[in-house]
């Protein structure tokens, strides 16, 4: 702030603005008397809670960056953006813990900004976090100044230089922090968290009276002094709690007001924390409070919980980055060509069995290969399984082969047709037994040649040599692979093959 009041450019708090500077400087004021900082309402659980839990789900997901190409959107692992947004952000931080200050900051102040460091050709090499309550904006221009907390040291950048992004923004700039716009919720769970707490330190309920005998004439300002303080003395505080009271010289302890049940206070405390949760949009459920005031999970299942609370919660915020990097961290020219997304699907990752059906349609959909199921389930690569299946309805057995040449045959007259359903059924035989079977290559192929002989009238050599090659052959139903054990077993059945 000092270097733009030195610079004679106006700023959004005026010294003579005695309201505003205070609002700046300490905090906002609630009806409840007690005053919202961002640091002060951090510091209050429901609101940590909530702030914990969409900054490190959303930052423990992947945030990949693609490319869009001919043959499909592919992961940019070499671009710089990818490595910042990945691997490493600068030389002291991980990508969650960048996320997780951004994500903070945005809830807190409303903005998040990181300074970028170019390297020699222009584009982004490395991103530093800015504190944003240290950052202000010049009136009328794209240019913020930081000021250094610690030093006093202050630096100007314009929007070429900082990664920056808001959450709701009266002027499309500048953001406010969620707990500033709901302040009044945050200061009444600060009130009843303070009052708690002063419960406990005291030990003493506030509702009870020490009353002498008669008129009470007998003792004076210091007695009921000394009384008061030696009662304080004897029973407040968390370490003489439930102590008995013992009264002596004609006391007595009357009763004059309700209990912090009785005054339904936990279910005032139950409300307060609901209310926090909806301005953040965060499922109360996973608060812990389940109060009477509080709603839990409607639900079936986990899968539709989550599913409601990504779609709902994480969804915008994620958006939100993602279209910051688009704007901040990519040049106009690479803007055409990249994008950055979250992956939700460890989030959104269903049960085994749910999992297992969801995959086995794909495959036998024939737009997805069993490769990427185990990828996705985190297994080891296994050789053969780059394929595609034969989607329902075509030609062949839909859904539970690997897909195989059209046995339409070539010829008018239709000689060549079944020659290539017997290859077609080999094969299948084949991949039934090494992949859905998971039999040892060397074992079946030893006794599956008297099979071969059996569809194909082919000699014992023709059938050896066959085998041999299918044995050999690393990916065996790649579609190059499966060309050309369909070609072999053509010949065999033709009998033009030479041993």
């Amino acid at each position: 702030m000092r270097a733009d009041y030195e610079s004679g450019a106006p700023t959004g708090v005026s010294l003579s603005d005695i309201k505003g500077m205070e609002q700046f400087l300490l905090g906002v004021k609630t009806h409840t008397g007690q005053v919202v900082t961002p640091e002060k309402a951090r510091r209050c659980s429901a609101v940590l809670a909530c702030m914990r839990g969409i900054s490190e789900d959303l930052s423990a997901l992947e945030l990949p960056l693609f490319k869009r190409t001919n043959d499909g959107d592919v992961k940019a692992y070499d671009h710089n953006v990818y490595q910042i947004l990945n691997v490493a952000p600068n030389a002291v931080m991980t990508p969650m813990e960048l996320r997780e200050h951004m994500l903070f900051d945005m809830m807190l102040q409303g903005n998040f900004f990181n300074l970028i460091n170019l390297d020699d050709t222009g584009a982004a090499e490395s991103v530093w976090p800015l504190q944003a309550g240290y950052v202000t904006r010049r009136w009328r221009e794209l240019i913020w100044t930081y000021t250094d907390p610690l030093t006093g040291v202050s630096g100007m950048f314009s929007d070429a230089e900082v990664w920056r992004g808001q959450i709701l923004a009266s002027n499309g700039l500048d953001g406010a922090g969620i707990t500033l716009l709901a302040r009044e919720a945050v200061g009444l769970l600060l009130a009843a968290e303070e009052q708690a707490a002063r419960l406990f330190s005291h030990g003493v309920q506030s509702d009870i009276v020490l009353q002498v005998e008669g008129d009470g004439e007998g003792v004076d300002d210091a007695g009921q002094k000394q009384l008061r303080e030696a009662f304080m003395q004897r029973h407040s505080g968390s370490g003489n709690a439930w102590m008995p009271l013992i009264l002596s010289g004609g006391l007595t302890a009357k009763r004059i007001g309700l209990t912090a049940q009785e005054s339904q206070y936990m279910e005032a405390r139950n409300f307060q924390i609901a209310d926090v949760a909806r301005a953040f949009r965060y499922p109360e459920v996973l608060l812990g409070s389940m109060g009477k005031g509080s709603k839990g999970s409607t639900y079936a299942s986990a899968e539709q919980f989550f599913e409601s609370y990504t779609k709902h919660t994480l969804l915008p915020w994620a958006t939100r980055i993602e279209q910051t990097i688009h704007r901040d961290l990519l040049t106009k020219k690479e803007a055409a060509k990249y994008y950055a997304k979250h992956d939700f699907s460890s989030l959104l990752k269903a049960n085994e069995t749910a999992r297992i059906a969801n995959w086995n349609a794909k495959i036998t959909g024939g737009w997805a290969q069993p490769a990427e199921a185990r990828q996705a389930e985190g297994m080891d690569r296994k050789d053969g399984l780059d394929y595609f299946s034969k989607p329902a309805g075509s030609t062949g057995t839909a859904g539970t082969d690997p897909q195989l040449p059209d046995p339409t045959p070539t010829d008018q007259s239709g000689a060549g047709e079944l020659p290539r359903r017997v290859a077609g059924a080999i094969i299948r035989r084949e991949h039934k037994a090494l992949i859905a079977g998971k039999q040892d290559a060397a074992v079946f192929y030893a006794g599956f040649g008297a099979h071969i002989t059996d569809l194909t009238g082919a000699s014992a050599d023709a059938v050896f040599a066959y085998l041999e090659m299918r044995r050999t052959t690393a990916d065996r139903f790649t579609t190059e692979s499966q060309d050309a054990a369909t070609a072999a077993l053509i010949q065999l059945c033709k009998g033009q093959s030479n041993g």
